[in-house]
């Protein structure tokens, strides 16, 4: 099933209605790779018709609720393995700014690790890496 139609049957199950903001908000954030805030969505829509931040800012939570973008620190990212089992983290260029989702399966080793020496119980985790991508190191 195409993302847009499983956004479309969770939005439906939930009686949240899917309307052209939302659209446009998925579109820009698919077709881009760096995290946006609300506002700095705005403004990449209001070219085509206004959208109130706290609209976007209200989408991107249902959003992220079913799992189909990253928050972090009040800035979202499209979720580029929406489904898919691990950890989701980000690799991001300190020069371009260009956001690269990975996934990363160390969470068990890790949870036990924290359990025994910090009795910790891990129920997340998000790793953000800084550093210089492909494009910009050549």
């Amino acid at each position: 099933m195409h993302w847009k139609d499983r956004i479309s049957a969770i939005f439906s199950e939930n009686n949240w209605r899917t309307t052209p903001a939302l659209w446009r908000i998925v579109k820009f954030l698919e077709a881009n790779k760096k995290f946006h805030s609300s506002y700095d969505i705005a403004n990449h829509l209001k070219e085509e018709t206004a959208v109130d931040p706290s609209t976007i800012y209200r989408l991107l939570e249902r959003l992220e609720k079913i799992k189909f973008v990253h928050n972090s620190m009040g800035k979202w990212i499209w979720c580029r393995h929406f489904g898919a089992a691990g950890q989701h983290h980000f690799l991001i260029c300190s020069s371009c700014g260009n956001t690269e989702e990975i996934l990363l399966h160390y969470q068990d080793a890790m949870t036990a690790q924290l359990k025994k020496n910090y009795n910790f119980q891990l129920q997340e985790a998000e790793l953000i890496l800084h550093g210089i991508c492909r494009h910009c190191e050549s």
